[in-house]
């Protein structure tokens, strides 16, 4: 871990922290479901699952913005709210989820639809991930200089 997650890293909101990981965790047991279906079940070329995992990672990314990330003064932290714009983002990353399936039944032969799929979610889980990343670093740029933490960088957080 650098110097600088060290310093910005309790300054983001628990809630945020453990939802990345969840996304992560997702992730990753996804992916070896994906991978393993590919691997095993079809005869299917890898290119659609790839494919599959990097239109998730757009959709992921997308729908990382359903919480808006932002530095709250009283609480001296990186605090995510649900806007107007997140609740619209929500539903429509709620849709596709329950309709994923379906989606890529439309571009995919039968017996690859379930790795594909599987595909498509670790992509959206992974892009979750990728997405309050570059938020909590876009606020942490703001707060924290580039020379790394020193005494004057930790004051910067807190004092802000």
């Amino acid at each position: 871990m650098s110097e600088r997650s060290e310093v910005v890293r309790p300054h983001v909101d628990r809630s945020i922290l453990v939802r990345v990981r969840v996304y992560a965790v997702v992730f990753v047991v996804v992916l070896v479901a994906a991978v393993a279906e590919v691997a095993f079940r079809t005869s299917h070329p890898w290119w659609q699952a790839v494919v599959g995992l990097s239109a998730g990672v757009l959709v992921g990314i997308g729908a990382s913005r359903m919480m808006h990330l932002r530095w709250d003064d009283f609480e001296q932290r990186v605090v995510g709210t649900l806007d107007a714009v997140g609740v619209v983002v929500l539903v429509l990353y709620l849709v596709f989820s329950l309709t994923r399936s379906r989606l890529v039944g439309h571009w995919v032969d039968g017996d690859a639809v379930a790795p594909v799929s599987l595909a498509v979610l670790a992509g959206a889980m992974l892009g979750q991930v990728l997405g309050v990343r570059r938020g909590v670093r876009r606020l942490a740029r703001s707060i924290v200089p580039r020379e790394g933490p020193d005494a004057a960088a930790v004051g910067t957080l807190t004092d802000r």
